[in-house]
Protein backbone atom coordinates (compact mmCIF):
# COMPACT_ATOMS: atom_id res chain seq x y z
CA UNK A 1 0.00 0.00 0.00
CA UNK A 2 0.94 3.43 0.41
CA UNK A 3 1.97 5.24 3.37
CA UNK A 4 -0.08 7.78 4.24
CA UNK A 5 3.00 10.37 4.96
CA UNK A 6 3.68 9.79 1.12
CA UNK A 7 -0.21 11.09 -0.46
CA UNK A 8 -1.75 8.30 -0.92
CA UNK A 9 -2.55 6.13 -5.08
CA UNK A 10 -4.82 9.56 -5.22
CA UNK A 11 -2.22 12.05 -4.48
CA UNK A 12 0.24 9.31 -6.84
CA UNK A 13 -2.43 9.19 -10.04
CA UNK A 14 -2.47 13.24 -9.50
CA UNK A 15 1.14 13.58 -9.90
CA UNK A 16 2.09 10.89 -12.69
CA UNK A 17 -1.28 11.35 -14.65
CA UNK A 18 -4.04 9.26 -14.91
CA UNK A 19 -2.90 8.18 -18.89
CA UNK A 20 0.59 6.78 -17.02
CA UNK A 21 -1.88 5.02 -14.13
CA UNK A 22 -4.18 3.62 -16.80
CA UNK A 23 -1.34 2.51 -19.03
CA UNK A 24 0.14 0.79 -16.13
CA UNK A 25 -2.42 -1.29 -14.83
CA UNK A 26 -2.86 -2.33 -18.72
CA UNK A 27 0.67 -3.68 -18.51
CA UNK A 28 -0.52 -5.01 -15.31
CA UNK A 29 -3.74 -6.70 -16.73
CA UNK A 30 -1.73 -8.63 -20.12
CA UNK A 31 1.34 -9.97 -17.56
CA UNK A 32 -0.93 -10.92 -14.78
CA UNK A 33 -4.51 -11.84 -16.01
CA UNK A 34 -7.98 -9.84 -15.88
CA UNK A 35 -8.07 -9.41 -11.97
CA UNK A 36 -6.13 -6.40 -12.95
CA UNK A 37 -8.59 -5.23 -15.80
CA UNK A 38 -8.70 -1.10 -14.85
CA UNK A 39 -12.40 0.24 -14.23
CA UNK A 40 -14.82 1.32 -17.68
CA UNK A 41 -14.31 4.96 -15.28
CA UNK A 42 -10.51 4.62 -14.98
CA UNK A 43 -10.53 3.86 -18.71
CA UNK A 44 -12.55 7.24 -19.51
CA UNK A 45 -11.08 9.78 -17.16
CA UNK A 46 -7.32 8.37 -18.56
CA UNK A 47 -8.86 10.12 -22.09
CA UNK A 48 -7.40 13.06 -23.40
CA UNK A 49 -10.42 15.91 -21.82
CA UNK A 50 -11.78 18.00 -24.56
CA UNK A 51 -14.33 19.81 -22.15
CA UNK A 52 -16.64 21.17 -25.28
CA UNK A 53 -17.29 17.32 -25.90
CA UNK A 54 -16.92 16.00 -22.17
CA UNK A 55 -19.30 15.13 -19.50
CA UNK A 56 -16.04 14.05 -16.93
CA UNK A 57 -16.60 17.48 -15.63
CA UNK A 58 -17.24 17.58 -12.10
CA UNK A 59 -19.45 20.17 -10.01
CA UNK A 60 -18.10 21.93 -7.41
CA UNK A 61 -19.87 23.18 -4.09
Amino acid sequence: GFPPHHGGPMWYADEVGLDRVYARIREFESQFGPQWKPSALLAKMAQPFDSAQDDRVIAHA
